[in-house]
């Protein structure tokens, strides 16, 4: 077994990149089962409609950057057209740190962490795709026990969570947030079904 280390924000989703290293994966196997895990059990700040960009350096090659980030929709459309204005929400994480969050139709774009993710796994894995994602498709399904530290960023981010009537049904349903147990994940499940392929 290679040795590696996981950083992540509940142990579920350390657990998972650990797994994909005991079973002979490599470090982006190890991401990559990291990653989906975290889609069920750090719903808070991650998922499979988010964006960023993946960072991959081989034993022996050179270091490689891939480009995971979101795209923003409209690029052949009209240069004058009218643009809805994006809506903010200041997010107080603690009493010293606040963060700017843009919601709304206008914060929309097209995800890019599964295919930048994806594109990783082909060029740098070795384990198959199915079997670094399925866990957390089952893991999504049986439902995650919010931990502590979930359970603070929720709190921090209730404006973001109840922001639409949509978002408000799953996330705070008869107007409270929900607190503690298990979070609802059938239909994130799916989402992570379809992704494993």
């Amino acid at each position: 077994m290679a040795r590696g280390a996981i950083a992540a924000g509940h142990e579920l989703t350390a657990r998972a990149g650990a797994a994909a290293l005991q079973a002979g994966g490599t470090a982006v196997d190890g991401v990559v089962a990291a990653g989906a895990m975290s889609w069920a059990a750090e719903p808070a700040l991650t998922g499979p409609c988010g964006g960023g960009f993946v960072m991959v350096r081989p034993a022996r090659g050179k270091a490689a950057l891939l480009d995971a980030f979101t795209a923003i929709p409209g690029r052949d459309m009209p240069a004058g057209r009218r643009l809805v204005e994006v809506e903010q929400v200041l997010v107080p994480f603690d009493q010293q740190t606040t963060q700017v969050f843009h919601v709304g139709s206008a914060a929309c774009a097209v995800p890019g962490v599964v295919a930048g993710l994806h594109a990783a796994h082909r060029r740098y894995g070795r384990l198959a795709w199915s079997e670094l994602v399925r866990p957390a498709a089952a893991t999504a399904a049986r439902g995650v026990p919010t931990n502590e530290g979930q359970k603070a960023v929720f709190d921090a981010i209730r404006a973001i969570l109840t922001s639409t009537l949509e978002a408000s049904a799953i996330f705070a349903p008869g107007g409270h947030l929900r607190q503690g147990g298990r979070r609802d994940r059938a239909e994130r499940a799916g989402g992570h079904d379809r992704a494993a392929g």
